[in-house]
């Protein structure tokens, strides 16, 4: 019997692979890394564990919670909320379904309104519906003008926080996927596995036969029934999924992607010596290059030596070197900044896919009789890039 062969070991090539086996059909998964995960892999820098990418598990994702062994992955979360820096100091903004009372902290301040709060009330209320994450042609920004959300929140919680979200500074993507991602932060945890993002792949690949997984093979064709290498070898195949980034499916199905397809995002790490700052949510930099900073040792110890902080900076201007963000952030760190030293950078220039910049793509590939799976057939998110795994093997199994 022919096998179904997967392109692309990242996330949505693994679920399909999980769902095949499962099933009892014959795969044969194919990556040209020499690692599976794709974008969520992590490296081991001078003891300290570094994601590619500043990245987090959404516990609350249905496929998640339907495909993962959390227990096994050691998790440890984010404290739901973020500091923001309001009055020449840090204010901590703590997700009010977890600790009400810290919605009376926020009014006090002046961060907030009594109408934003009843606002996040009702937007709450809503989510407690399924929502469709693509069901809105209204943009994020237009969303929060639209409902009244005050001009001091919005710039303070809702856009800085959602910009790292979406990796887009303006919050254009739809309000849709706004109100899906806010329900995942309000019921669920972010979490970080103790031995890296990079551990939630090799979750899923350690139950998948390790004889049905080729790692550094270059794919150079595709067609709906065969795959041929970059070593002048090839495969015949029931089907094919081209599970790859959206980039390289282009590339083998001859698609030109628009400018503008992607959303970019660079991440810098520093180590410094442990300091007595324990917090462990997220900074957000108002008016700043800098998007966030967090201490992740504080969320997951597992990540640095003992005696070590490990501190994440993120931004969308992917020219920041180490240097400008020390300049940048020295006024909301303190003196303590003079400790930190440069880890590690990490440029992603296809961090995120933008949402409807692919249709051109799916045609193809239907044309071409391939099954597509990505988080940039759906939305940007591991639930997306999951659940589209998920359906390409479903559609590969006998009627």
């Amino acid at each position: 019997m022919k096998p179904v062969v997967i392109i692309g070991a990242g996330m949505a090539g693994l679920q399909a692979a999980s769902q095949l086996h499962l099933n009892q059909i014959p795969f044969l998964l194919v990556d040209a890394q020499n690692h599976v995960g794709g974008r969520l892999h992590s490296e081991h820098v001078k003891g300290f564990t570094l994601d590619v990418g500043f990245q987090v598990l959404q516990t609350n994702y249905p496929e998640v919670q339907r495909s993962l062994d959390l227990p096994a992955l050691d998790l440890a979360s984010f404290e739901s909320g973020a500091y923001l820096w309001y009055q020449a100091g840090w204010l901590a903004f703590v997700n009010p379904l977890k600790q009400p009372g810290s919605l009376f902290d926020a009014l006090a301040s002046g961060i907030m309104t009594i109408k934003d709060a009843l606002l996040l009330a009702r937007l709450w209320f809503i989510t407690q519906k399924d929502v469709e994450p693509l069901g809105s042609h209204e943009s994020t920004q237009d969303f929060l003008n639209r409902w009244g959300f005050s001009t001091k929140f919005q710039a303070h919680f809702l856009r800085p926080f959602f910009a790292g979200i979406f990796l887009s500074a303006g919050l254009n993507p739809p309000a849709s996927l706004f109100r899906y991602y806010m329900k995942q932060f309000l019921e669920g945890t972010a979490a970080m596995p103790a031995a890296g993002i990079g551990a939630i792949p090799l979750h899923i690949a350690a139950a998948l036969p390790a004889d049905s997984i080729r790692l550094g093979t270059q794919v150079t064709q595709v067609s709906a029934h065969q795959v041929n290498f970059a070593d002048g070898s090839s495969v015949e195949a029931s089907r094919v999924i081209l599970a790859t980034d959206a980039s390289t499916a282009a590339k083998l199905l001859g698609v030109s992607l628009e400018k503008g397809a992607f959303w970019s995002t660079k991440t810098l790490y520093f180590q410094a010596p442990a300091s007595a700052d324990n917090k462990s949510m997220l900074h957000l930099v108002p008016n700043s290059r800098v998007l966030h900073y967090a201490y992740l040792n504080n969320v997951q110890p597992s990540y640095a030596p003992k005696g070590k902080d490990l501190i994440s900076v993120t931004t969308l201007d992917v020219s920041m070197q180490s240097a400008d963000v020390l300049a940048e952030l020295a006024l909301f760190v303190g003196p303590s900044i003079q400790k930190w030293a440069f880890l590690k950078e990490y440029l992603l220039p296809e961090a995120l896919p933008v949402v409807g910049a692919f249709d051109e793509l799916k045609q193809k590939a239907v044309e071409a009789g391939i099954v597509l799976a990505g988080d940039f057939t759906g939305f940007p998110s591991l639930q997306s890039a999951m659940h589209s795994g998920r359906e390409a093997a479903e559609s590969c199994l006998p009627a």
